[in-house]
């Protein structure tokens, strides 16, 4: 049994719809809610008020839960679901204890009569609920509750307020307590902190928030509430790959049909270690319980529901195939495809981190790859010599392990040997550093070969001599060419022509959009931030305001602010750090560097696509022809299925 695509099939499945129970407006709560954010707060009311009784399964097994995730995709209102709850009655306190077993499929359940032991250790029974957020999102959430409830709220956001010693009085008039997950630490370590007995605890943003809470222990409360619109991370807390074939597209039609795009496989990217979510949530480990029973506790509506209910403005994508540069092509097949994505993002470093080759040791990632493959083949060849040095019940058994050895290594020497035959091949046409067309050609003084100027600078940084002959020279020593580049011998000349878009790099067209529409307001993401220190220096040069969303909340918010007046044309973002939480609804574009996983995609183009945008939302892939997904239509990947009204532009 599948047990991996049965959960994502049921989530789907038993997602909720117009025909499901909803909840009466909240009296704290200012805004009304929409019809999709009633139901999921009736049946996130629900999932409180079962806890005692348990919840039937159709297997006639009682499920006995203090956990939820409030699920729904990003812009659909999850904030103003979780302080609608913060503000109602606290749930039962009758405990229970998930205790894994010897066999796999039954985790014991264990219910418990938790008064005595609280009054025992003096703990402090409060209706109010403990909301832990990142702390990029401070100012967000502040202005929620103001604006949109009448929740008696402290904020902790400074250490002088995580430090007042005053939480034991304060909490008697409270219904909320805001802590960012930077001062948790602080926080915690106040008298009396770890005695109160929360009626709620919230932690938004849950499959990424890092904090330091190791179990219930160090913070009790009635129930735990989980804030992700990455439902499949809080599913599969570790990473998941899950096969999709043909001969489940009958059986779990939804689970088909939603990750059609995702190829062969589903990738879930999971949750960041010291995360509170891989703690908490016991059924991780077991996969028939997460099919059979904890996918119950994901709470999320059906997206043509959520849809219907908003009525959002489009999504309009645009797949824009560029150029691609010669060292990815060298490369292709040749490295995992983590690797490749950070050469699709341009950052090359990166790329020799991860294959662990010092920077400083070679001048280029193709350098770097081959460095590292034939490490590989000097370690098979070794690896034979000691297999065969070891003594075998038989010659037969030895032949066999001697064959296996020799099959690694014919595989190493072929793919060495490969990669060596295109470097032969594009090595008169190119740049010798980063092996892509030659940008301001520079001859250098001693073996007369040309470089790029930007990549002859950088390697004369790191190290003064010429990558090829090692002869010591000054960046004064290098001559500039004239600004054409040379033709590639195996390229035909296109006289008069300009260069099509397909002929022209991600930062060509890049540079050309924000030029052409220069009153546009532009998220740009990347998940390496080698991508933007390659593209400031030319947004400087060309005049183009744009500005790093880094640093400090106050300082996260007044970049937003700022950009939403106009004084800045392009936002870079790092979509690892800040591909959820953050809203910027006054964006006209979303600019995806390169492809990412479907989960974190949906997550960046929530930044702009929230609740309350009037015009419709640009999204810009910018995309090499061999990059992985450029393929696929994207108008289901991100279609009615996920985000709305979607057109799609190729």
């Amino acid at each position: 049994m599948d047990y991996a695509l049965r959960t994502v099939e049921n989530i789907l499945k038993y997602s909720l719809t117009h025909e499901s129970p909803v909840y009466h407006q909240p009296a704290h709560i200012r805004l009304p809610l929409k019809i999709h954010q009633r139901a999921l707060l009736a049946a996130a009311r629900k999932l409180e008020c079962n806890r005692p009784a348990g919840i039937t399964c159709e297997d006639g097994a009682q499920m006995y839960t203090k956990y939820g995730v409030i699920a729904d995709r990003v812009g659909s209102g999850k904030s103003l679901v979780a302080l609608s709850l913060a503000g109602m009655e606290r749930p039962q306190t009758e405990m229970f204890t998930a205790e894994a077993s010897t066999n796999h499929d039954v985790v014991v359940i264990k219910r418990h009569d938790e008064s005595i032991k609280l009054i025992k250790n003096e703990y402090i029974v409060t209706n109010a609920s403990l909301l832990i957020i990142p702390h990029g999102l401070v100012a967000q959430w502040e202005r929620y509750i103001k604006d949109q409830t009448s929740l008696r709220t402290l904020i902790v956001k400074t250490r002088k307020i995580a430090s007042t010693n005053t939480i034991k009085e304060d909490i008697k008039k409270l219904d909320l307590v805001v802590v960012t997950s930077t001062m948790w630490k602080d926080f915690c370590t106040q008298d009396n902190v770890y005695k109160i007995y929360w009626s709620r605890l919230f932690v938004d943003e849950a499959d990424t928030c890092q904090i330091g809470i190791s179990d219930e222990s160090q913070v009790r409360a009635a129930f735990y509430w989980f804030i992700s619109a990455s439902w499949l991370n809080m599913v599969f807390p570790n990473y998941t790959s899950i096969l999709r074939h043909e001969a489940t597209k009958t059986i779990y039609p939804l689970a088909w049909e939603n990750f059609k795009n995702s190829g062969n496989y589903i990738r879930i990217e999971g949750i960041r270690r010291n995360n509170i979510v891989s703690r908490m949530c016991v059924s991780a480990q077991y996969p028939t319980l997460r099919a059979n029973y904890s996918w119950r506790l994901i709470l999320r509506n059906d997206e043509n529901f959520i849809q219907q209910s908003l009525q959002m403005p489009e999504i309009i994508h645009h797949n824009w195939i560029s150029a691609i540069p010669q060292n990815v092509q060298l490369l292709q097949d040749m490295i995992n495809p983590q690797i490749m994505e950070m050469l699709h993002a341009g950052d090359h470093e990166s790329a020799l981190e991860a294959l662990g080759i010092q920077e400083d040791s070679v001048t280029n990632v193709v350098e770097g790859v081959t460095k590292h493959m034939q490490q590989q083949l000097e370690t098979a060849v070794k690896f034979r010599e000691y297999k065969m040095s070891m003594t075998y019940p038989s010659d037969k058994a030895k032949q066999e392990e001697k064959e296996k050895c020799d099959q690694k290594i014919a595989e190493f020497e072929s793919k060495l040997k490969s990669l060596k035959d295109r470097v032969t091949e594009y090595k008169d046409t190119a740049c010798p550093i980063c092996f892509c067309d030659l940008e301001k050609p520079t001859l250098t003084p001693c073996c007369k070969n040309l470089f790029c100027f930007v990549c002859m600078v950088e390697s004369l940084r790191r190290n003064p001599v010429c990558p090829l002959c090692r002869t010591h020279i000054e960046v004064k020593n290098l001559k500039i060419l004239s600004e054409e580049k040379p033709k590639p011998k195996h390229v035909k000349e296109k006289e008069g022509k300009p260069l099509s878009d397909e002929e022209k790099t991600k930062a060509h067209r890049l540079l050309e959009f924000l030029e052409a529409n220069p009153n546009s307001k532009v998220l740009l993401f990347s998940s390496y931030d080698k991508t933007f220190s390659k593209l400031i220096p030319v947004f400087e040069q060309k005049s183009i305001n744009y500005s790093m969303v880094n640093g400090t909340s106050a300082r996260i918010q007044k970049i937003i602010r700022e950009f939403g007046e106009g004084k800045q044309q392009v936002l870079c973002l790092n979509a690892r750090h800040f591909g959820a939480g953050l809203n910027i609804e006054c964006a006209s574009h979303v600019i995806l560097y390169h492809r990412m996983a479907e989960e974190v995609e949906k997550q960046i183009i929530g930044r702009a696509y929230r609740f309350g945008r009037s015009t419709n939302l640009d999204v810009i892939h910018l995309l090499h022809a061999n990059e992985t997904g450029a393929q696929f239509d994207l108008h289901a990947y991100n279609g009615a299925i996920d985000q709305g009204n979607v057109i799609l532009h190729i």
